[in-house]
């Protein structure tokens, strides 16, 4: 893998990474107790930290000189990480949608109406996390 092509993958993990740590800021602004919102916030967590560990390898790789990751790989993580980050960032619009209203009676109204496209996103989240372990365990395998 050129020298260029490792750069943008390396962008593209530090663009979802630093989406991730906004989301989850974020979601930890909301005072309730919701579980829906306690499992929204371990699973951003989760990608969050598979995403620090796979910049950890793919750091390790390139300091190592080592262009072992096919391009056909590459190409499908890179695809991976920008479908994430698409998906964190709608998450990260729609609890700032919600966050918006100041009177906490109304910021409930709205969490309670936003619960399917919430779930909906939690749903992706976890797909893409899926998919880049598996990736990630083709290309170091």
């Amino acid at each position: 893998m050129d020298p260029v092509t490792a750069i943008q993958l390396v962008a593209s993990l530090v663009s979802l990474t630093k989406a991730c740590r906004t989301t989850l800021r974020a979601i930890k602004d909301f005072k309730c107790g919701d579980n829906d919102l306690a499992d929204l916030a371990r699973d951003v967590e989760s990608l969050f930290a598979f995403l620090q560990g796979l910049e950890g390898l793919l750091g390790h790789q390139r300091r190592a000189r080592r262009n072992c990751i096919a391009d056909d790989l590459r190409e499908a993580l890179q695809s991976q990480l920008q479908d994430a980050a698409f998906t964190v960032l709608k998450l990260q619009t729609e609890l700032e949608r919600i966050k918006e209203t100041g009177l906490s009676a109304v910021r409930r109204l709205r969490w309670l109406q936003a619960q399917t496209e919430l779930h909906k996103l939690r749903n992706r989240i976890r797909d893409h996390s899926s998919s880049l372990n598996n990736l990630v365990l083709l290309l170091f395998a």
